[in-house]
Formats: C-alpha cells, structure tokens, sequence
C-alpha cells in the first residue's frame, strides 16, 4: 500500500478495515471482516431472546476470550506487518494473536462441539444431523473468509492469524468443556428468584429446543380448546 491513505484507502464502515478504492476484492474482504462483530451481536441477541442458561455461558466465554486475546496482545507485543501497518495507521498496536480469528474460530469451535455433543449424546436422525453440519460448513466458510481478509488487507501475517485461530478454538474448549462440568446446576439456578425473575431456562438435556417447545405450544393450545 503505497501513497497517502486518503488518496489510497477507504473504510468499510466506522472503525472498519480499509481498502484500496480500486480493488474491489479488497472492499469485500473488509465487510467480510465485520463478521466477528456480527457474530458477538448474534449471541447477545440469542441470550436476551432465548433466555439459555448455556448460551449465556457461551456469551460469557466469548467475552473472557476477547479479554485473553487483549492480553496476549500486550504479553507478545509482536508488531503488524510492516509494509502495510503505516499505511493503516497501526504501527503502533501489536498484532499477535489476530482478534477477529480468536472470535470467529471460538464461535466455530462452540458449534463443532455442540455438533458432536448432541450426535454423541441424542443420536440424531439424518435431516437433524444435515442440519447442524450446513451450519457448522457456514461456519467454517466465515471464518476462512474472516483469516483470509485479515492477511489480504495487511493488518495481520499468517502466523497471526494462525495463532488467533488456535487460541479460539482452545478458548472455545475450554468454555464448552467448564459449561459441561457445570450444567448439573442448570436447574437450581433455573428456581433462583434471579432466575425466575429473568425467566431463565435449562435447555442443556433438550436434543431441538425449538421442536420441544414447539410440541409444548401445540399441546397448551389443544388443552384450551376442549
């Protein structure tokens, strides 16, 4: 990236990843970019709407894995590719691990283990298990794409990036494996006056929530009825 940034360089939205104005593959790559905060606003949306213990948990996790990233950031102080970094304007922040990968391979790493829990655990029929997979690949896609456009537009290396995915998938591990050791309290926690006050639920032993309280809905309706 050479020249003058306002001559150069553009962003994708306020506080987004800038791109050459003449290539368009770059100006993709850096809405792609935003997914990572797409997906925090996702889970945020998921947890006041659906009211999961366990998706409270997970949006929890996601939260502390930002905060380690941040950390590590400051711990390793590796610096940001130097052909590119003057020209965004970020000499000056470190760049190891990369955060949008720590948050897109966490979210990833949350759905592969959901995937493999509930194949393992309800053994699923095969339009359940179709489902659950086209998600995951979305998944999978988003956060290549994600990796992908960090490297192109020059805010990270390879090596960045790669640490950022390890990292979110280790943090994604261990979120799953503490929200496992503790889900036996789920249903305690569900009669908390907090808990009732907020109308929590424990959906952790149910295989399709949505089937589930779908059938409950049918069953209230036809109780009226009679």
């Amino acid at each position: 990236m050479q020249g003058s940034v306002g001559d150069l360089l553009r962003s994708a939205c306020i506080d987004g990843a800038k791109y050459r104005q003449s290539d368009s593959v770059g100006k993709v790559l850096a809405h792609i970019s935003l997914l990572p905060y797409l997906g925090l606003f996702y889970q945020t949306a998921v947890v006041y709407s659906r009211r999961e213990i366990s998706e409270g948990l997970f949006l929890l996790g996601s939260l502390v894995n930002i905060a380690c990233g941040r950390i590590l950031k400051k711990a390793i102080h590796q610096v940001r590719p130097v052909g590119t970094c003057e020209a965004l304007g970020i000499c000056d922040k470190p760049g190891m691990p990369s955060s949008h990968c720590q948050v897109m391979f966490f979210l990833l790493g949350l759905e592969l283990l959901q995937v493999c829990r509930k194949s393992y655990k309800f053994h699923q029929d095969s339009w359940q298990c179709l489902g659950q997979l086209s998600t995951t690949f979305v998944y999978s896609i988003a956060s290549l794409l994600v990796a992908h456009s960090r490297v192109y537009l020059g805010y990270h290396d390879l090596p960045q990036v790669l640490a950022g995915a390890a990292a979110g998938l280790f943090m994604s591990a261990v979120c799953f494996g503490l929200t496992s050791l503790i889900a036996g309290y789920f249903p305690a926690w569900q009669q908390l006056q907090l808990g009732k006050l907020f109308r929590v639920k424990d959906t952790w032993h149910i295989n399709d929530v949505l089937l589930f309280e779908y059938n409950n809905t049918v069953k209230s309706r036809s109780k009226k009825s009679l």
